[in-house]
């Protein structure tokens, strides 16, 4: 017996409604033109055993394990060079199990052995969405919502998910208690005056959730500005009012989290607005500039961030729809 099986989850950027949108508050994400690939080999074997590898974009293996599957739930680590993710990852396929009791599962006493091999088409560092589209695609081999393997897992907002299957940018919704997600045309006349810059910091988006669920009550008057500010900012056809609207949402934000805006905290002779994307203080940055892409990316590189993106160059545009 063999099989072969492919899947594939594309990255992720969360332009509004970081921290809220756990609260209900309507957010705009963007799936991105770079993500990563699941490849699946199963054959008969003389034990039931998954072998799992990940590979970054240069081919470097950088992390890898074996379990052995017996009961139910028990997926036994039998090797790894990463102990840690050994357990994410055990912790992942035991929930798949729970949510598809046939996942892996062993029939008629045939022991059966799978091979995975992940490839990532980004650096594991800038925070694109490993995390994300291991779940979904993990989700779609185990023919598991990826959403419910989410909530029975690490938990969080499910926006990353959503832009892992989609094509488009898209409106993301938890405010009637289950995730809700459309995709949107958005094709701004000022696109070529948006980027997005790598801080040269990663942040956990787990410790990012652990953290906001420690802060401050549901402030309802937020959620429904910011979900204002959400669907102005798909509608924008200037970058001035784009810009006022990013600015007005960092304001709202920094007021609420009790912390600076990065634009205050690193960029204040910048002529452009700055905004942080996802859990503040690490990953990428959305930058506007009415100057030269020269002048803009050698701005960025004066600062030490030398990874300077164009929105065009890393949005995924499908057809969308209103």
């Amino acid at each position: 017996m063999s099989e072969k099986l492919r899947y594939y989850g594309h990255g992720k950027l969360l332009i509004t409604a970081e921290y809220v949108v756990l609260d209900g508050a309507l957010a705009l994400a963007l799936p991105t033109t770079v993500g990563q690939s699941m490849e699946v080999s199963t054959r008969a074997s003389t034990i039931s055993q998954l072998n799992w590898k990940s590979y970054t974009r240069e081919n470097r293996l950088w992390f890898f394990a074996s379990f052995r599957i017996n009961d139910f739930y028990d997926f036994d680590i039998v090797e790894t060079n990463s102990p840690k993710h050994a357990l994410y990852l055990q912790k992942l396929l035991q929930e798949a199990r729970g949510l598809n009791p046939h996942f892996l599962e062993l029939t008629s006493g045939k022991k059966v052995e799978s091979d995975v091999s992940m490839k990532l088409e980004f650096p594991l560092e800038w925070g694109l969405g490993a995390s994300s589209t291991l779940i979904y695609t993990l989700a779609k081999w185990a023919k598991v919502d990826p959403q419910a393997l989410l909530a029975k897992s690490v938990g969080g907002s499910g926006y990353d998910l959503a832009c892992a299957e989609a094509n488009s940018p898209i409106l993301y919704d938890r405010s009637e208690g289950g995730p809700l997600w459309k995709e949107v045309a958005l094709d701004y006349p000022f696109k070529n005056n948006l980027f997005f810059v790598y801080s040269g910091q990663k942040q956990s988006s787990a410790d990012a959730i652990k953290w906001y669920s420690l802060q401050k009550e549901k402030d309802i008057t937020l959620i429904e500005r910011v979900t204002a500010i959400t669907r102005a900012i798909v509608k924008c056809e200037r970058l001035v009012e784009f810009e006022a609207l990013l600015r007005e949402h960092e304001e709202l934000l920094a007021d609420f989290l009790g912390r600076e805006r990065v634009k205050d905290l690193s960029f204040r002779d910048y002529w452009g607005e700055v905004k942080s994307l996802g859990a503040w203080g690490g990953d990428f940055l959305l930058v506007t500039s009415d100057r030269s892409v020269e002048e803009t990316q050698d701005y960025f590189r004066g600062k030490g961030l030398g990874v300077f993106i164009s929105f065009a160059e890393l949005v995924r545009y499908g057809r969308g729809c209103e």
